[in-house]
């Protein structure tokens, strides 16, 4: 059935497409050599791979590089055609690109296409990843499904809101009697990092510490940029102002409750993330599948001592978060102390 689309949602349609074409460029060595520059069609692809050359002629760009840049010359690309915002992806929009950019619009096109259309998922691939998480196939684009005897493999991808995604293949088991088949195997082909790596070591060089989350604030006296940052052990409230190359504690108020929620959010992530990984590939999906989309908006405020599990001190915190679960029953907490200090703990 037709329904609305985000540009979120066909960003990682857009990304994969740049993927498989730059693999195959690469001849499957993953670098861009001058030789299959010169194959290039793709416009997209050709000024992606030319301005990491800028300068050096001689580089042979990774095709993680290329699709990356190649995605951020794309997102440019699209603002001034997204009028209605990233919550809506309309087909007039998706026209004007057409006109604008046609290899850009193509791929847009099909994306668009593909998620307002809701092409349908094999049914046995579509009840694991539901058991893995609710509303599941919202955040999973689904390929390259096969079957042989009775174990399906499959290749899912989750999309995030910010564009990025993780691949997986996952082996999927046939169902037990009266119970949905499950995902018992997986490899995890391409995971996107849930901090962009070239901000995650910028702020690590200004703070001297690990970043376990940031978020982007705007001054409104001067119009300037910082980043509030969770970082370091213990862990404490930094603003960073990565042009000036300066830090300074930070600690938030009463009237900071919407800014705590959407910095618990990548504070989530952060700690979802690490707890999946003890439980492999299918774990990971499931993290992917669960957080793609979480909002601050979407976290429990807990006031009463007695109903955190990972204990409350009114005296001396601010706020504490309770997410939904990340991973199996996992949930995060997030505490934020008057002090500045922070505290991410998980508890099922």
């Amino acid at each position: 059935m037709a329904r609305t689309v985000k540009l979120a949602e066909v960003l990682p349609l857009i990304r994969e497409s740049y993927r498989k074409e730059a693999v195959t460029l690469s001849g499957g060595d993953q670098r861009i050599s001058r030789s299959d520059e010169s194959k290039v069609r793709s416009a997209d692809l050709r000024g992606a791979i030319a301005g990491l050359r800028d300068g050096r002629p001689g580089a042979h760009p990774s095709v993680n590089a290329v699709v990356d840049e190649a995605m951020r010359r794309a997102t440019e690309q699209l603002a001034p055609v997204n009028t209605r915002g990233p919550e809506l992806l309309s087909r007039a929009e998706v026209d004007r690109m057409l006109e604008r950019r046609p290899d850009l619009g193509q791929r847009l096109e099909a994306a668009y296409l593909a998620v307002r259309q809701g092409p349908a998922v094999d049914p046995t691939v579509a009840a694991a990843l539901g058991r893995l998480a609710p509303a599941a196939l919202e955040r999973a684009v689904v390929t390259d499904v096969r079957t042989r005897g009775t174990t399906t493999t499959a290749q899912v991808a989750a999309r995030r809101d910010d564009g990025g995604q993780a691949r997986f293949e996952v082996t999927i088991k046939p169902p037990a009697r009266g119970q949905p088949p499950e995902v018992v195997d997986g490899t995890t082909l391409e995971e996107t990092p849930l901090m962009a790596p070239a901000l995650s070591a910028a702020l690590q060089a200004v703070v001297g510490t690990p970043v376990l989350g940031a978020l982007e604030q705007l001054d409104a006296r001067t119009n300037r940029s910082t980043q509030l940052v969770a970082a370091g052990l213990p862990t404490t409230l930094r603003s960073v102002d990565l042009t000036a190359g300066r830090s300074s504690a930070a600690r938030l108020t009463s009237r900071d409750e919407a800014t705590a929620r959407s910095l618990a959010v990548a504070l989530t992530r952060t700690e979802g993330r690490r707890l999946a990984e003890n439980g492999g590939a299918p774990a990971v999906l499931e993290f992917h599948l669960r957080t793609g989309g979480l909002t601050g908006a979407a976290f429990e405020r807990i006031t009463d001592p007695n109903e955190s599990a990972v204990g409350l001190n009114p005296a001396t915190d601010l706020f504490q978060f309770r997410s939904p679960s990340v991973w199996g029953d996992n949930a995060v907490f997030v505490t934020f102390e008057k002090a500045g200090g922070v505290r991410v703990e998980s508890a099922n």
